[in-house]
C-alpha cells in the first residue's frame, strides 16, 4: 500500500492570520531592516525547528518564481524570509507556508522483496512569486512551533548578520532568477547556461561529479541543473532519497534549482 497524507493548515497563531499563504512585507527605517535586534533574534530561535533537505525549483514562469523546499522531523509552522540583493530598495519578505506534505509506503523492492514501511519527514514547499528577473535573491527558511507576525519582526535587524541568523538554525542560500523571455514586447536573445547529469547516484564518483558542478556554478552561472533520470538510484528504498538530499544539499542545492526526470532506478511499485 502507499499512503499520501497531506497536512493542512494549523490551528495555531500562525494560521489563524492565514489559512492558506500568507506574504507580508515588514519594515522599519534604515538599510530595510527589523527593529527589535538581536536579543529578539535569541528569543524566537527557541520557537524554531531544524530543518534539512533544502533544495529549489523554478515555477512557471521561471523569470518571476522559485518554489523553495525543506524537511522537518516534526509538525511545524514553514516560513522563508528573502530579500533582493541586486534591489536593496526592495523591502525583505517574509512568507508563510501552507503545502506540507508526508507519506508513508512499502514498496516493492528490485529484487522481489517488500520493505518495511517507511514514513518521510514533513516536507515543506513554498511557492515565491513575484521576483524580478535576472536578480539575485538570499533566502533562509525556518520552521516553528507556534509563530505570529509580531515574532517575526523579532528576527531581523540592521546589525544582525548571516551568522546570527545560521547560529539560531535559520539555514538558507541564494539563487539567480532567468532572464525574462519578453519584455515590452522585445524579445530577450541573452543565452542561459544549464547543468546537465544523470545516471549518477551516490558513489565517491557521484561526490566528484557533485563537486564539479557546484564548481562551475561558483557566480552562479547555471540557471538550472536538468537531471536525466537515474537520480538517486533509490530504488524503492525511501530512505535512499534522503540521503541523496542531504549529499548534495552540501554541493548545490540551496543555490541551483533543479529539473528533473525520472528513470528506471526511480520506478516503484506499491
Amino acid at each position: 500500500w502507499n499512503k499520501m497524507v497531506v497536512y493542512g493548515p494549523k490551528v495555531n497563531s500562525l494560521y489563524s492570520i492565514t489559512a492558506l499563504y500568507f506574504a507580508v512585507t515588514l519594515s522599519s527605517g534604515e538599510n530595510n531592516g527589523w527593529s527589535e535586534g538581536k536579543r529578539g533574534l535569541q528569543g524566537i530561535s527557541d520557537l524554531l525547528v531544524p530543518t534539512k533537505h533544502i533544495h529549489l525549483a523554478p515555477g512557471t514562469p521561471s523569470h518571476s518564481t522559485m518554489t523553495v523546499s525543506f524537511s522537518t522531523a516534526e509538525e511545524c509552522a514553514p516560513f522563508l524570509m528573502i530579500y533582493s540583493v541586486d534591489h536593496l530598495r526592495d523591502m525583505p519578505r517574509i512568507l508563510f507556508g501552507h503545502d506540507t506534505r508526508r507519506y508513508s509506503t512499502n514498496s516493492i523492492l528490485r529484487d522481489g522483496s517488500t520493505a518495511d514501511i517507511y514514513t518521510s519527514d514533513f516536507i515543506h514547499h513554498i511557492r515565491v512569486e513575484g521576483l524580478e528577473p535576472t536578480s539575485l535573491y538570499h533566502y533562509y527558511c525556518g520552521c516553528a512551533s507556534i509563530i505570529t507576525v509580531s515574532d517575526m519582526r523579532k528576527l531581523y535587524s540592521s546589525s544582525i548578520t548571516e551568522q546570527d541568523l545560521e547560529e539560531r538554525g535559520l539555514n538558507g542560500g541564494s539563487f539567480r532568477t532567468a532572464p525574462e523571455p519578453v519584455a515590452n514586447g522585445v524579445i530577450n536573445d541573452e543565452s542561459i547556461d544549464f547543468a546537465v547529469c544523470g545516471d549518477v547516484g551516490q558513489t565517491a564518483d557521484s561526490r566528484m561529479t557533485y563537486q564539479n558542478i557546484a564548481k562551475q556554478h561558483d557566480g552562479n552561472r547555471f540557471a538550472a541543473i536538468l537531471w536525466a533520470g537515474d537520480i538517486s538510484y533509490a530504488d524503492g528504498e525511501q530512505h535512499r532519497w534522503e540521503s541523496w538530499l542531504e549529499l548534495i544539499e552540501g554541493f548545490f542545492s540551496r543555490r541551483l534549482p533543479l529539473i528533473s526526470c525520472p528513470g528506471n532506478h526511480e520506478i516503484e511499485t506499491d
